[in-house]
């Protein structure tokens, strides 16, 4: 090997290492760029993760009523359709601006929550507070549901006062097919069955009063 070509072959070896110290930092820095690529996927991962529970969550307390524990309007709304054939019962505490007015809105809040659980007492039965002091019960037509309440709920609970406060909700039944019947058309006739059982409720209760 001539010296001419002895220095040819060492400059490219001088050559071919430094490719290779470039290359080896290339490689290198591509490493770390994908390093950071996958902790920056990691953590939107996580995020996304978290961002589902709380939605979970939201979804889950907007579902429920907060005083009685039970379902919400939103709830009864989205899900109407899909219950199929149904027994509804619009239940509505009789005179109970009264309670809240005689007795304090504690022991108002106190019968709503003594109804709710007075309702829900059969464990196939969904209930759904509309607002106020009505709420709505669903239940599997071969429970008899509503033929087992009747026309007139009770509940007692303790007053404020110290004393027993008994309140009574008039209920209102129908039978539907949700698939057919829309929520608002429902909850109308539930709610002129229930106005007619209070009529009945007053009637009766002048009849008791007469000499």
């Amino acid at each position: 090997m001539t010296p001419r070509s002895a220095l040819g072959l060492a400059a490219l070896d001088d050559l071919t290492t430094t490719e290779l110290h470039r290359l080896s930092e290339r490689v290198y820095v591509r490493d770390a760029e994908l390093a950071e690529v996958r902790a920056a996927l990691a953590l939107a991962r996580a995020e996304l993760t978290d961002a589902r529970k709380q939605l979970v969550t939201a979804r889950a307390a907007a579902d429920r009523d907060w005083l009685t524990g039970l379902y919400s309007r939103a709830w009864l709304a989205r899900t109407w359709r899909h219950l199929g054939r149904v027994e509804v019962l619009v239940v509505d505490v009789d005179r109970f601006k009264e309670i809240n007015d005689v007795h304090g809105h504690v022991t108002g809040d106190e019968v709503l929550q003594a109804f709710a659980a007075r309702l829900m007492a059969g464990a196939e039965v969904a209930g759904v507070r509309l607002g106020g002091d009505e709420v709505v019960v669903i239940a599997p037509p071969r429970l008899g549901y509503a033929a087992r309440l009747g026309r007139t709920v009770t509940v007692t609970v303790d007053g404020q006062c110290g004393c027993e406060v008994a309140a009574s909700a008039s209920v209102g039944a129908l039978l539907v097919d949700t698939s057919r019947t829309a929520l608002a058309e429902a909850l109308a006739a539930g709610d002129a069955a229930m106005y007619a059982a209070k009529r009945a409720a007053a009637a009766n209760r002048r009849e008791r009063r007469q000499p």
